[in-house]
């Protein structure tokens, strides 16, 4: 082959080596780009995730603290119906006044920690995660130290109920079993009416002691079964239920 084109083909040669590397480092940088958007996507779905499985930790405390509230209201006015003022004072009001007040600071603690993770995701797309590990922690730790809070006020609530269910239900059983005395029924059935109601009725309020009301329909009525009728029925927590005729 004559030196000339021996020297064209060398040079042809070391284009095509040249070219070759050149392409196949630009296609390298290329195939890199794909994975490099992976990785921050990933990064980015993971960061949003996370704030908002945080958030809904939040929400649902704040909707628990809203429920225990609307209980404790609820158990208020139950229990003043039933002349358990005195139990309400003393021993519920205090938790309805901290149930209130954790369900606002939570309620208004989401609302504005609901707007900084709108803010903190947003400024994450663009790269800048800052903001929303802060909010995010800032969540955590909110939520680690009120849930604690709601749920020994919910304790509170819970034990004043126990305590108003069982003095009241002692009461009522002994209405009940009262009702039952052979005695009392046929009072209750004769013809014409001879009672006219038979009641619980506040002894004392202070504390709530029970008694057990018989009224008769007529005031002045003389049926000598009257004289018969119980003055007490045992209390199962010990004493007795006093029974007043009139």
């Amino acid at each position: 082959m004559p030196k000339k084109s021996l020297a064209a083909a060398a040079c042809l040669m070391l284009f095509s080596c040249v070219r070759a590397f050149s392409m196949t480092d630009a296609e390298f940088g290329v195939s890199l780009q794909p994975a490099f958007h992976m990785a921050v996507d990933g990064r980015y779905k993971l960061a949003e995730k996370k704030a908002k499985q945080t958030l809904d930790l939040l929400k649902d405390l704040r909707n628990y603290a809203d429920e225990l509230n609307g209980r404790a209201d609820k158990l208020r006015k139950e229990m003043l119906d039933n002349h358990y003022d005195d139990m309400v004072n003393t021993q519920l009001l205090p938790s309805i006044f901290d149930a209130k007040a954790s369900y606002e600071t939570i309620k208004k603690t989401y609302d504005l920690e609901k707007d900084n993770v709108g803010s903190g995701l947003k400024a994450a797309k663009a790269g800048d995660y800052a903001g929303i590990d802060a909010t995010v922690a800032r969540l955590s730790a909110f939520e680690a130290e009120n849930e604690p809070r709601v749920k020994a006020i919910d304790a509170k609530v819970s034990g004043v109920s126990q305590a108003y269910e069982h003095h009241f239900g002692n009461a009522k059983a002994a209405l009940a079993q009262f009702n039952a005395l052979p005695l009392i029924s046929q009072l209750l059935a004769a013809k014409p009416k001879l009672v006219k109601k038979i009641e619980l009725v506040p002894a004392s309020l202070r504390p709530l002691q029970w008694s057990i009301r018989l009224e008769k329909q007529e005031k002045d009525s003389n049926d000598p079964r009257f004289s018969q009728v119980p003055r007490s029925v045992p209390n199962p927590d010990g004493g007795d239920y006093p029974v007043v005729v009139r």
